[in-house]
């Protein structure tokens, strides 16, 4: 038996078996608690939505990153080159060069600093929660739920529809990984959890951008001082 799609949250909730596909209401007070915890499913993916929003425009940066690098190397590498092949170019000519210069080394900097945050501070809250037992599904990281037995990097949850990331973590030892979430979920219950923490790779773009440019332009400027000197 498996429950049909309702478009309502409060529409009337039937069983239909799969095979004959006869079909049977639910109990009152079943369907009452089915309603309620549908109530709750979307506020936990209301939740979830809010708080994960940053991630979109790093996976949309992530998704079209590989189109805008090469070009931003190319023309990097090319202005350099001008600047090194053009000794009778003005200082300050030069100077402008190796600051347009800096703009896309930069963002190349910036670019690897947030994969180096995402990786060391989002990716973990990310995984799938390990299975309650050796041979079960693994469970959703929001909700708890079983996930679809998909074998892939990413599963999403069938009730909440969280992303997961199926790591190596969940061939590990069981027994430690769900103490391990215990301690983790007496923590979050011991201090306010932070929202912010998914847009700390957005933030590590720009700090890390803006560092590499001015380390870059910098030292691109004395160098190039010292040498005509």
């Amino acid at each position: 038996m498996s429950l049909l799609p309702t478009p309502y949250l409060y529409s009337e909730l039937s069983l239909a078996c799969p095979h004959c596909g006869q079909k049977e209401d639910v109990p009152a007070d079943a369907s009452a608690q089915q309603r309620q915890l549908r109530l709750r499913l979307i506020q936990i993916q209301q939740a979830r939505e809010a708080a994960e929003a940053p991630l979109n425009v790093m996976a949309t940066i992530r998704q079209h990153w590989l189109v805008a690098l090469i070009p931003l190397a190319l023309i990097s590498v090319t202005q350099v080159s001008q600047v090194v092949s053009t000794p009778v170019l003005p200082l300050q000519s030069a100077a402008v060069i190796l600051v347009m210069a800096s703009i896309g080394v930069g963002m190349i900097g910036g670019y690897f600093g947030m994969m180096r945050c995402y990786r060391k501070l989002v990716q973990p809250l990310l995984c799938a929660r390990p299975p309650r037992q050796l041979g079960l599904s693994a469970r959703c990281r929001t909700c708890g739920g079983d996930l679809p037995p998909i074998r892939d990097f990413e599963v999403t949850c069938g009730f909440c529809f969280s992303k997961n990331l199926l790591g190596k973590s969940l061939a590990g030892d069981v027994s430690q990984i769900l103490a391990n979430e215990v301690q983790e979920y007496q923590a979050r219950a011991m201090k306010n959890w932070d929202n912010g923490v998914y847009a700390k790779p957005m933030q590590a773009f720009y700090v890390w951008g803006t560092g590499v440019a001015l380390v870059f332009s910098v030292v691109g400027i004395v160098v190039l001082c010292l040498i005509r000197a």
